[in-house]
């Protein structure tokens, strides 16, 4: 079924508000004049498009009721589209959820998601990382602790600074001195490192 609006008209020459229908490309289905000055018109298109035709002329436009396809699944959209996409983004999670919390390698066993800090750190050692400077945050807690250990046993450096500020420091003092440095940090302590991440990038330091 093609959509259909009626709707009614006030204002002076209801005529040319026919010819202005007429000359959109708009069908009129049925139009009937209750009065001098008011026409009710069912045309064959959205309301929108009536509303937006008459929007800035002298005439005075009120929807009464529309119908057809469209409009119904318009109004279905609005009403359950919120809905429906809320229950696929929860599948969609729930689906997922063993992959983002833990990973299947092959020749492997399972691991989760705390172990990635020790690879990370074992990466860094073996692409020659001997010097840490960190602070003790949540979810990186393990990437530290393991280099607390870790470190003795490569002849290298591991220092917990006073604060995450502190840390980023000491990382740019000691890649200014030529040395491969690391530190490690979640979200809000990356955010306090900020000055010295961009004072390292002004220098042109790793």
């Amino acid at each position: 079924m093609k959509e259909w609006t009626e709707a009614r008209l006030e204002g002076l020459n209801l005529d040319r508000a026919l010819k202005a229908l007429w000359r959109a490309g708009i069908p009129v289905l049925r139009a009937k004049k209750t009065s001098l000055r008011v026409l009710e018109v069912k045309v064959g298109c959205n309301r929108g498009k009536l509303v937006a035709l008459f929007d800035k002329s002298c005439y005075n436009i009120t929807i009464i009721r529309e119908g057809g396809a469209r409009p119904f699944f318009r109004r279905a959209a609005a009403r359950w589209g919120l809905l429906a996409g809320t229950l696929v983004c929860l599948l969609a999670l729930f689906l997922l959820s063993g992959r983002i919390w833990s990973v299947q390698v092959e020749g492997l066993e399972r691991v989760d998601a705390a172990a990635f800090n020790e690879a990370l750190a074992e990466a860094a050692i073996r692409a020659g990382c001997h010097h840490f400077f960190g602070y003790p945050i949540t979810p990186q807690t393990e990437l530290a602790a393991y280099m607390s250990k870790r470190m003795p046993k490569v002849g290298g450096t591991y220092l917990q600074a006073e604060s995450e500020i502190a840390a980023i420091n000491m990382v740019l003092g000691a890649s200014a001195a030529g040395i491969r440095a690391m530190t490690s940090s979640s979200s809000p302590g990356i955010s306090l490192k900020g000055e010295g991440i961009s004072y390292m990038a002004g220098s042109d330091l790793p």
